[in-house]
């Protein structure tokens, strides 16, 4: 199933009656995340799913198969990205524990594309702002970004601006000359906007970035607090 465009709901977890409400009615709906090596299995209210989601609204009350046999298979999302969406239609935030990674945190916005829900989006990357304070941004990280992510998107120009901030002030914490000359010519969008960085840099007066100041710059319905 294609996934519907995003739309803004102004979610903020299960905080009103409106929400409450949905906690109450029977329909539960088994939503099954992760590959035959990792897989982990949610019930969830339809109500609370649809309300938050144009994607599971689109697959549970649509004239899919998910909307008679209450199912729906999630083989290709990360079972922890989907754990952080959980607890954000708990609370309406990402309180994330220790074990949260930047993959992972990457791997949420993904998801968060995918159900259309764009606040929980942007608190994924504000968890990749604040991850990014004092560390410099790693291949896999990178990597993660322009392999699952659309041309274009806040997420791009935060991971572009990341690595020209940490090339710049020599708060690189890993080398990463090898890799770079390599995604280079595998991925042509990454290649691009790491040229249009350079000239960027090479202009007149240009002062480096920090994202971690600039953070509201990669968000737009999500306040902005360092």
């Amino acid at each position: 199933m294609a996934p519907p465009e995003s739309q803004l709901i102004e979610y903020r977890g299960v905080k009103n009656d409106e929400t409450l409400k949905s906690l109450t009615r029977p329909i539960l709906v088994e939503v099954i995340v992760g590959s035959e090596e990792d897989t982990l299995t949610w019930h969830l209210s339809q109500d609370l799913l649809t309300h938050v989601s144009p994607f599971f609204k689109a697959a549970l009350t649509g004239n899919f198969a998910e909307a008679g046999s209450k199912i729906v298979k999630l083989p290709e999302d990360n079972v922890h990205a989907f754990e952080l969406f959980v607890r954000w239609l708990d609370d309406g935030e990402i309180a994330a524990p220790s074990w949260v990674t930047s993959q992972i945190y990457v791997q949420a916005w993904i998801l968060g594309d995918k159900l259309g829900c764009q606040i929980f989006q942007e608190l994924a990357l504000l968890g990749l702002i604040h991850g990014h304070s004092y560390w410099g941004i790693a291949e896999t990280t990178l990597k993660a970004v322009y392999d699952g992510t659309p041309a274009g998107s806040k997420i791009r120009q935060w991971a572009i601006d990341q690595l020209r901030h940490n090339a710049l002030t020599q708060t690189q914490t890993e080398d990463l000359k090898e890799f770079l000359i390599s995604y280079v010519r595998d991925s042509p969008d990454f290649a691009s906007d790491v040229m249009k960085a350079y000239f960027d840099t090479r202009q007149r007066g240009y002062q480096p970035r920090n994202p971690y100041v600039c953070g509201q710059d990669y968000l737009e319905f999500v306040p902005y607090t360092n």
